[in-house]
């Protein structure tokens, strides 16, 4: 046990990242709160051809540097939470072995020895237990971050397919309200349309 606690938890338990990984969030956020404001504006505009890649390139720097953060979190919890169920067990193991010391006439010494072990598993489990629940949190804030960028991206996308389709229909909306002068070369007027709607369709790729 005492090997357990020196090879697996105590340096999980004497990390002293947080308050970086704070101040990681912290800064991310401003920026998430700055470019939401700018994907506003832009999006609130329709003259908005040729921004949205741009934003949607900065919204992709952003989710770039918050995944790490994020999975960092996560793997620490699911460390933190490992060591939880393990202090459990030895907690429960030794607790039963007190009970049966203290069952016995001569073994007052013993028991006392096991009583103070048990209290020492139990403040490591007090500080594991905290550190989980900070780590918690940090990763509650950083996962709120991410489903932020993942919604001005798609916000970004459904912008650029409605321009696409407000391409197409401005660009075809004349060939088909000429009337029957078309009818003259309609092979003509087919490859125009469908010349138009490739170029868009690149455009927007």
């Amino acid at each position: 046990m005492i090997e357990y606690f020196r090879s697996d938890v105590q340096n999980l338990l004497l990390d002293s990242l947080m308050d970086d990984r704070r101040a990681r969030l912290d800064t991310l956020r401003l920026n998430i709160d700055s470019l939401s404001e700018l994907t506003d504006r832009v999006l609130l505009n329709d003259q908005f051809s040729g921004t949205l890649e741009g934003l949607k390139l900065r919204w992709t720097e952003l989710d770039g540097k918050l995944t790490p953060l994020v999975t960092e979190l996560s793997a620490r919890n699911k460390q933190l939470e490992k060591v939880e169920l393990n202090l459990k067990l030895y907690r429960d193991s030794w607790s039963q072995l007190l009970a049966l010391v203290e069952s016995g006439e001569s073994k007052k010494d013993l028991a006392e020895r096991i009583g103070v072990t048990i209290f020492r598993i139990d403040s490591v489990f007090e500080v594991a237990d905290d550190s989980f629940e900070e780590t918690l949190e940090v990763e509650s804030l950083a996962t709120e971050l991410v489903l932020r960028i993942q919604s001005n991206k798609s916000r970004i996308e459904e912008a650029k397919s409605r321009e696409l389709i407000s391409r197409i229909t401005e660009r075809t909306r004349p060939i088909f309200s000429r009337g029957n002068d078309t009818l003259d070369a309609p092979a003509i007027e087919f490859k125009k349309l469908l010349w138009l709607a490739r170029s868009d369709a690149r455009l927007y790729l």
